[in-house]
């Protein structure tokens, strides 16, 4: 054969190949031609096997590995309660007003002008204290009832004069009793006292030198008329005593519900300082207002001050001073308490708790709030489940 006949053939030959290629290349490489399955086809068929595999295997681990496994009923712990002694009450919170009233004196026939305050408002005094000067001249407090209307001198008689002389013989300056007469020894005493209190000695009784008080020691206020620069004339009232003891009161607004208005006798609480042991007062009237309110009145079931012997933390300031109250609605039930959850109830309405080893022990309710009942049947330190109607 000829080099030309072989190369011929040759070509033939590699012309069909190429064109074998190019067919298995367009039917074949996807599938869809139904031409023969090259390599790279049976490898693309490979990886997405793989890869639907492992999301298959991933699956599986997933729900293996998020789901919580259940723990057993008999894991779960009992929510227990310790029984512990408690207090029920129907109390309402309510601040109580405390102020010290004052009942003006008799007025002396005093003339003058206001040179001197010798006294602090609500300040305790004793006879033979100073309270003011008029004229540069002392006013004294003495203890009486009739009020120093006049001047007093040698041969005056009267209640006004016993008064005088009780107070000199209370302060040493006279001896023997008080016989309503200003005679001799009298007028002795007068000068005496004078020359101790720094004033011109001249044995008469000036009008407006003693202020009498129906009793001493007491605390006193000074009027607003008794300014320095103040001119007074006689009758003018000059001092009030403050009362023994401050008045108590709770105010109502006219909005309080029915059934929560306290009624005589009802106990109140007053907190005077903070941890302090409270005053207990009992309620002993109202008064209306005409806002529609209601005022009430309080005092100690003895008879005596609600601030017993520490009215002193009460100001005397002739104003209101608050401090926080309570009054007792309905009476306090002491006893053995537990959660209301604690409580069961039988078919028949009967009351029982349930200990955590599941026994049931009948109770008794004898007072309820919103987070305490207290209960016959049980013992303060007794064990008992938390919520019974779940048991």
């Amino acid at each position: 054969m000829s080099r030309a006949s072989r190369c011929g053939c040759r070509t033939s030959r590699s012309r069909r190949r190429q064109s074998w290629r190019r067919s298995a290349r367009s039917h074949g490489s996807d599938g869809s031609g139904g031409g023969p399955v090259t390599r790279t086809a049976w490898a693309r068929a490979g990886w997405i096997g793989a890869v639907v595999a492992a999301l298959g295997v991933g699956a599986v681990a997933g729900r293996a590995t998020f789901v919580p496994p259940r723990a057993a009923a008999e894991d779960v712990p009992v929510a227990t309660f310790t029984v512990v002694e408690g207090t029920i009450g129907q109390t309402l919170s309510l601040p109580v007003t405390a102020r010290w009233g004052t009942t003006p004196v008799p007025a002396p026939a005093t003339a003058g002008t206001v040179t001197s305050i010798d006294v602090e408002q609500g300040r305790q005094v004793s006879a033979g204290d100073v309270l003011y000067e008029v004229d540069l001249r002392p006013a004294v407090v003495a203890q009486g009832t009739v009020p120093a209307f006049r001047d007093l001198g040698r041969d005056a008689r009267g209640e006004d004069v016993a008064q005088v002389q009780r107070f000199l013989v209370a302060g040493g300056y006279l001896a023997g009793e008080a016989g309503g007469r200003f005679d001799a020894r009298t007028v002795t005493a007068v000068k005496a006292w004078q020359r101790a209190l720094g004033v011109l000695q001249t044995g008469v009784g000036a009008a407006g030198d003693l202020v009498f008080v129906p009793s001493l020691p007491a605390r006193v206020f000074l009027t607003g008329d008794v300014v320095v620069g103040a001119i007074l004339t006689p009758g003018t009232a000059t001092v009030a005593v403050v009362d023994a003891a401050p008045r108590f009161t709770m105010s109502l607004g006219g909005t309080t519900q029915p059934g929560v208005v306290p009624v005589t006798g009802q106990r109140v609480e007053i907190e005077p300082e903070p941890g302090a042991d409270p005053w207990v007062a009992v309620v002993s009237g109202s008064t209306q207002t005409e806002a529609g309110g209601v005022v009430l009145d309080l005092a100690a079931a003895d008879g005596g001050p609600v601030c017993g012997a520490e009215c002193d933390l009460v100001p005397v300031t002739g104003k209101d001073t608050t401090f926080p109250g309570s009054v007792l609605l309905s009476d306090l039930v002491t006893g053995p308490s537990v959660p209301p959850a604690a409580l069961g109830t039988g078919p028949d309405g009967s009351r029982f708790v349930v200990t955590p080893d599941g026994g049931h022990v009948p109770v008794t309710v004898t007072a309820v709030d919103a987070s305490r009942a207290i209960v016959d049947g049980l013992t303060v330190g007794d064990v008992v489940k938390l919520f019974a109607d779940a048991s």
